[in-house]
């Protein structure tokens, strides 16, 4: 082989070393910068957030069915803490009461609290107000995180501690599915309670 085209192969395999090095510096930068953006992210959260009360917010689509229930049995779960639970929807119209056969089914196990519920739209300005958001589904949990990725580590889905299984909508479906969403539901709650106060996160 020619000392021209060694030399040349030599030079060529440099450039390349060269370039990879580059790139490798380049998306050390980028994952650099994207993790401080996460940290602030997270420590504009905390100081947007009343230091004395633990702040969740359970999601799902029109805020007038599960987000609503579950609101309440987390809430019921936590009463004895320091903790305030609301809801929001990725699709809701605001200002819609809580769907009729959900609020029917809540009164009869005695959690009035449904009737004072309205829905409201999830907002950009949602994820930093609250420390804990927990999702019905996994496209929930998409929206909140295409709001705001720094939400990673704080967004979950409600099913977390089942499988990190979802809660399918019984909106428009029969009585005895409203009834297993709703007993679902309050297994759920009774996981995340548990776990939030083994935790540490709520006093």
């Amino acid at each position: 082989m020619p000392r021209s085209v060694g030399r040349n192969s030599v030079f060529c395999e440099r450039i390349a070393g060269c370039q990879r090095a580059t790139e490798f510096c380049r998306n050390l930068r980028i994952r650099a910068c994207t993790a401080l953006y996460f940290l602030n992210s997270f420590f504009q959260a905390v100081v947007e957030v009343d230091s004395g009360t633990f702040r969740v917010l359970v999601i799902c689509t029109a805020n007038i069915c599960r987000s609503p229930a579950a609101q309440v049995l987390l809430q019921k779960e936590l009463q004895d803490y320091n903790v305030l639970v609301e809801s929001a929807g990725t699709r809701a119209v605001e200002g819609n009461p809580a769907d009729s056969s959900m609020i029917e089914l809540m009164l009869e196990r005695g959690y009035d609290e449904i009737l004072q519920h309205r829905s409201r739209a999830l907002l950009p300005s949602h994820t930093n107000r609250y420390q804990l958001l927990l999702c019905m589904e996994r496209d929930h949990l998409a929206s909140v995180q295409s709001l705001n990725p720094a939400v990673l580590g704080r967004a979950r889905l409600f099913g977390q501690w089942d499988g990190q299984s979802e809660v399918d909508d019984p909106v428009g479906r029969s009585i005895a599915t409203y009834e297993k969403s709703v007993d679902r539901m309050t297994v759920l709650a009774g996981q995340w309670a548990k776990k939030m106060i083994e935790m540490g996160f709520v006093t």
